[in-house]
This record gives structure tokens, C-alpha cells and sequence, in this order.
């Protein structure tokens, strides 16, 4: 048995080591709370985040066609969340985006991708939701599917959207976001594009998206 001396010894040396840890995770506690989160970059038409988080796993179908997360991968790609009954909103913004991708240069045009994701499916299967996005050109790819998919894949870049009461004919409307969700090369949500924005900005913000990756290390 050590002589007591001892023993108090060691026992204040641990106390001591306890409250040096105590005050240094204080001090981390402290220093993170103080230290904001990230701000978004605007890049031309978009706010672009720092960091940047891969999105989850996910199965939807357009056509004929299945994609999931690791389609998302290799391009930049433009997320719209609509509908094929929508009255205005989708169409207006389909057409925009469209517009945005046929001025892009071929270089560029082949690095960048545009996803029409309904957020109605009951009433918009897969072939439907491929058909509406086809009808604006310039290789807009819509897709449908499961909700639990799709409201993944909402979720992980913060879109919104509320199915409406149904009127006499049981037809509804639906409130959703007019945003455009940016997925980066490497399949993680990037940023976003709020609405109002044109064809023009719209072209040169991707160009400068794709210029950014491309001298990316």
C-alpha cells in the first residue's frame, strides 16, 4: 500500500487534470458558438454554400428511365420541384431554364443537367412527368416516383411544397417552391437559385459554376 501522502497526491493531480479537460472543452463550447456557420458565396444568380453535404439515396423513374443519387454525379445539375398541373409557376421557370441551357457554350452545356422532379404522384407517373419536361427542350429530364423518395431528396436541399384541398372535380393545386436547388459534380446540394432570375444570368451563373469546378484542385 502507498503512504498516504501519496495517495492524496495522485488525487489532486487527477482532480487538477479534470478540471484543465473541463475548462478546455468549455473553451471548444465557447469558440464554436461564437464562430458563425458558413455564409453562402453568391455567385452570379446563386448563392452557393462553403460546405457542402452528399445528398441521400434515392430512386426515381422518368419514362422508361431510373435514375438515383449517383446520376447526380459528373455535372452540375439544376433541381426544380413542380408539378404537370401547375397553372404558371413550372411552365414559366421550365421554359427559362430551357432557354438558360441552349445559350450555354457546348463545352459547358455538356457538364450541366436539369432535373424537373414532380412532387404530385399521384397524378403524375413517371411517363407523364418525362413527357412535360421533354415538351420544353434541351434535354430537361423530369422524373416521379415513390413519395418517400421524393420527399427525400426535397428535404435534403430544403424545398417545400403543400398538396391543396381538393375542389368539387377533385382537381387541387399545389404550393411549392420556385427555386431552382443547385447539385454539384460530386452529387452534394450546392446552393440555390431564388426566383426572380433570367435566361441570361441564369446561363452565365452555370458558366461560372462549371469555370469554378473545372479549376478546382
Amino acid at each position: 500500500m502507498g503512504a498516504p501522502g501519496s495517495s492524496r497526491a495522485l488525487l489532486a493531480a487527477a482532480a487538477l487534470t479534470a478540471l484543465a479537460a473541463g475548462a478546455v472543452l468549455g473553451w471548444l463550447v465557447h469558440e464554436q458558438r461564437q464562430r458563425p456557420p458558413p455564409q453562402p458565396v453568391r455567385v452570379g444568380a446563386a448563392l452557393v454554400l462553403p460546405e457542402r453535404t452528399p445528398l441521400p439515396a434515392f430512386r426515381l423513374a422518368g419514362g422508361k428511365r431510373t435514375v438515383d443519387q449517383t446520376a447526380l454525379r459528373g455535372r452540375w445539375t439544376l433541381l426544380f420541384f413542380g408539378y404537370t398541373h401547375c397553372p404558371d409557376v413550372c411552365p414559366t421557370t421550365l421554359a427559362l431554364v430551357a432557354e438558360a441551357l441552349g445559350r450555354l457554350p457546348p463545352a459547358v452545356r455538356a457538364r450541366v443537367a436539369a432535373w424537373f422532379v414532380s412532387v404530385d404522384p399521384a397524378r403524375d407517373d413517371p411517363a407523364r412527368a418525362a413527357s412535360y419536361a421533354a415538351f420544353f427542350g434541351q434535354g430537361i429530364v423530369g422524373l416521379s416516383g415513390a413519395r418517400a423518395d421524393i420527399d427525400r431528396l426535397a428535404r435534403a436541399v430544403g424545398a417545400y411544397y403543400e398538396l391543396g384541398e381538393p375542389d368539387a372535380g377533385g382537381g387541387y393545386l399545389v404550393n411549392h417552391s420556385a427555386s431552382l436547388f443547385l447539385v454539384d459534380p460530386a452529387g452534394r446540394f450546392a446552393g440555390v437559385v431564388a426566383p426572380p432570375f433570367d435566361a441570361a444570368s441564369l446561363a452565365a451563373t452555370l458558366e461560372r459554376l462549371a469555370q469554378q469546378e473545372e479549376a478546382s484542385p
